[in-house]
């Protein structure tokens, strides 16, 4: 209960002091109300915040610090305060599991909503950009692609900071496989959509981002989805490209896999069996004694090829089933 909203609570600070960055010294009228009513609403969930750190009987190993001066009356401020958690060695570590869960919880939410945001975007480019006879009505689809970039900025580095936190809290790499580092180049628009069928547009897996391979579900019910701009429509086909190629790949690296197994097996079976035809070819009636040697050699050639390669097969995979 009290890291769900605890999380909660450094969540809605980091989208003020985001807020509050992109207004600098001077915010719009706007920016200000936004700014003011965002920190209200975090002064009257804190008094709450501090009720379940005491019946979580959280006790700050931090308590004792004491506020420069100068910097009293920033910290003052609901978006300074800090949340007491094990990812922020200011409270001991026993309660690390129950914090982990819920940053894991946290980890999928953001990865949801950057791919929703990534398809946003990416049909703005290829369904409202380039279908707009008129300047004005491109240049305000313009403007709202680059909300759309502001937006998946913040949830970028929100989803950056809750895996930082998953490494501190010690997750395994199971999960961090999962929840994989965010580069650039994988929140870029994808164009995809454009031409879904053209020719060669299987090789375009290869270079699909790791969010669309990923086995967290997209789920399409968070408020970026509700309030995109975009037609829903368009949005689950833009889905079902991706996923489909993500599928293309993850079948095609999975008979890949098969086969080179296979092929490790094959590839002993044919030099035993070589090994066998000259050993037998060594024991025919009436073979020389010269040609009994040479047989006899490219029989004992087959078989070292053959236990050369069981030998680097079973080091290189240990899935390898020998055939000797």
């Amino acid at each position: 209960m009290y890291f769900s909203f605890a999380l909660m609570v450094e969540e809605k600070q980091q989208r003020l002091l985001t807020l509050v960055k992109k207004g600098g010294q001077s915010p719009t009228d706007p920016q200000s109300k936004q700014i003011e009513h965002d920190r209200q609403e975090l002064w009257s969930l804190l008094p709450k915040l501090r009720t379940l750190e005491r019946n979580a009987q959280l006790v700050s190993v931090a308590d004792t610090e004491q506020i420069d001066p100068d910097e009293e009356t920033t910290a003052l401020l609901p978006e300074n305060h800090l949340i007491l958690c094990p990812s922020n060695n200011n409270v001991p570590r026993s309660s690390s599991p129950q914090e982990l869960q819920m940053r894991i919880h946290y980890a999928g939410l953001y990865l949801n909503r950057i791919r929703e945001l990534v398809v946003d975007k990416s049909l703005q480019y290829s369904h409202v950009v380039r279908g707009q006879p008129l300047k004005a009505v491109m240049t305000r689809s313009r403007g709202k692609i680059q909300d759309l970039a502001s937006e998946l900025d913040l949830e970028a580095r929100l989803y950056r900071q809750t895996r930082q936190r998953l490494v501190t809290l010690g997750a395994d790499a199971d999960i961090l496989a999962v929840y994989q580092e965010l580069n650039p180049k994988d929140t870029a628009a994808s164009t995809l959509i454009l031409s879904p069928n053209e020719r060669g547009s299987t090789k375009v897996a290869d270079t699909l981002s790791w969010i669309w391979l990923s086995r967290i579900a997209a789920r399409g019910s968070t408020a970026s989805m509700a309030n995109a701009s975009v037609d829903p429509v368009a949005q689950k086909e833009f889905l079902r490209v991706h996923w489909l190629r993500a599928r293309a790949l993850y079948h095609r690296w999975r008979e890949e896999h098969m086969l080179v197994k296979n092929e490790m097996n094959w590839t002993v079976r044919y030099f035993l069996k070589k090994s066998g035809y000259w050993t037998d070819a060594s024991a025919l009636a009436g073979i020389s004694l010269p040609a009994g040697a040479y047989a006899q050699r490219k029989a004992a050639a087959w078989l070292r090829l053959a236990t050369q390669a069981d030998i680097a097969f079973r080091s290189a995979c240990t899935e390898y089933t020998s055939p000797m």
